[in-house]
């Protein structure tokens, strides 16, 4: 029984080990604007193991301590990872978990280096999305033991891929959910608000 209840906590543990290595590995590709990190391939392992979730929340959030974005990386990244995860949870689908994911995370991301650098949004959500699709698309080869028809399949097939996606309502309203964030987030850059807030941040943390 008690070996039971100790499992899964490892298994937490060790995907939070494996997602931090991987990413401190690589640590100049894993942040800024340009940022490709590997241990995001975890996420598609979310989708059938909750406590995957908390590994991979867990793993980022000890990632992100060398961040050079700071506490607000650590903060905002683990928990945009929080619902990334819970989202592959529930859904269990490989190609709205990667969309969601390169989308959520772009826009989430890309609105921290605004705040941070005062650089433009869209740039810096385009170029992050990119580089979390890469390694999701990486993570899919791997979900699907490196077998490039069966990735397709996964993520085009009618039954689990596009085809289903679209015709989902709960998934379109997810879309529609993503491109407005987008839009408010742009629109807040635009009108100054992401340099107000980086401005208080770096008063208030200091």
């Amino acid at each position: 029984m008690l070996h039971s209840k100790i499992k899964p906590l490892i298994y937490a543990a060790m995907t939070a080990a494996i997602y931090y290595v991987l990413c401190v590995a690589i640590a100049p590709l894993s942040y800024g604007q340009i940022q490709c990190r590997i241990s995001e391939v975890i996420l598609l392992f979310c989708m059938h193991n909750t406590f995957a979730v908390y590994g991979y929340t867990l793993g980022c959030a000890l990632a992100n301590l060398t961040s050079p974005l700071g506490i607000l990386d650590v903060i905002v990244g683990s928990l945009a990872n929080l619902i990334v995860g819970s989202f592959a949870r529930k859904c269990g689908k490989a190609l709205p978990t990667v969309l969601f994911g390169a989308v959520f995370n772009g826009i989430v991301v890309g609105a921290e280096l605004s705040i941070v650098y005062g650089s433009p949004f869209l740039l810096n959500a385009v170029c992050v999305a990119a580089g979390e699709a890469v390694s999701l698309l990486v993570g899919a080869l791997l979900y699907a033991q490196f077998a490039p028809w069966d990735t397709i399949v996964a993520l085009v097939g009618a039954d689990y891929g596009i085809v289903s996606v679209l015709a989902d309502s709960g998934n379109m309203g997810i879309i529609v959910f993503l491109v407005t964030l987008g839009i408010m987030v742009d629109l807040m850059n635009k009108g100054g608000g992401s340099e107000a807030f980086g401005r208080w941040a770096s008063k208030t943390v200091s």
